[in-house]
């Protein structure tokens, strides 16, 4: 026993799914709201992944959203901060979605 295992994939880990997401500060410009759509309709279970970056710096996974939810808003930004966001899906078959295409908001 060499303690080595065999693993096999079959067909590609990265699936193609539309993404759009739209970023807007709120009437008060304390909270960051996400608005995002996708085209996936399975029956398996999948969820998806909101990464932020903040000014520049290493995109780390916010939050996560359950089939059908389509907002979020994020009200931890400070005044002068350049904030960056994404998502990317999960899907209950092992496989995931390319990220989405990034949004920037400069919160003044």
């Amino acid at each position: 026993k060499t303690g080595q295992t065999t693993v096999r994939f079959r067909g590609a880990s990265v699936v193609e799914i539309p993404l759009t997401l739209k970023a807007s500060m709120n009437k008060n410009k304390t909270c960051v709201n996400l608005e995002f759509s996708y085209e996936y309709k399975a029956k398996n279970s999948y969820y998806g992944v909101i990464y932020k970056s903040v000014d520049d710096g290493p995109a780390y996974a916010l939050s996560s959203f359950q089939r059908g939810e389509t907002t979020y808003t994020d009200c931890h930004v400070q005044q002068g901060q350049k904030v960056t966001y994404s998502i990317q899906m999960f899907l209950g078959t092992g496989k995931r979605s390319q990220k989405s295409k990034e949004v920037t908001v400069n919160v003044k």
